[in-house]
């Protein structure tokens, strides 16, 4: 009732504004941390970017906390897959196989130093088949989407639970039926 007369806290009609305006500086600040890497075009930096903004704006203030946390070592916009794997083998030791594209990766790091996201934005001239059947474009969201969920997670603090586990093997079973 308090907040009905307007005196006290914020009415409920202001909240979702609040929580929009909280999300939006969360988002500004971790693409403000953004760094590009090598043969990363203006054009491509701009994409990816939008591409990010569209995943975040979906995200939850506690999941752009998490992946704000989770990538304190930094967060790096690659233009090409080989890009990509040149840092995947630079950090994990790791070889890239042949033929084998990383369009993006979160690594963490036992010593305790900063968690890393690097992504590409996929290629544009590939697609690729969707639940439903249909070829889609290859779009940057759904790979930024893909490697911003590793960085909610973080070091498997959610998937290594039981219950992530049942949750995630009741959906595969389920996609498989579909397939």
């Amino acid at each position: 009732k308090v907040a009905e007369k307007g005196e006290g806290s914020k009415s409920r009609d202001d909240r979702p504004a609040t929580l929009r305006a909280r999300r939006k500086e969360l988002r500004s600040q971790m693409l403000d941390r953004i760094t590009e890497g090598r043969r990363l075009s203006s054009a491509k930096s701009n994409a990816y970017r939008k591409s990010l903004r569209r995943v975040m704006d979906n995200m939850t203030d506690v999941s752009l906390r998490r992946v704000e946390n989770n990538t304190r070592g930094g967060v790096t916009l690659h233009g090409d897959w080989s890009s990509v794997g040149g840092s995947w083998q630079k950090l994990t030791g790791q070889k890239v196989g042949r033929g084998q594209r990383i369009s993006g990766f979160y690594v963490w790091f036992t010593s305790g130093r900063p968690g890393e996201l690097h992504i590409d934005g996929g290629d544009e001239h590939q697609s690729f088949e969707t639940i439903t059947g249909e070829n889609e474009p290859s779009a940057g969201w759904h790979i930024h989407a893909h490697e911003l969920g590793h960085a909610v997670d973080g070091p498997y603090e959610y998937s290594s639970r039981t219950e992530w586990k049942a949750a995630f093997e009741s959906e595969a079973k389920k996609l498989s039926r579909q397939a």
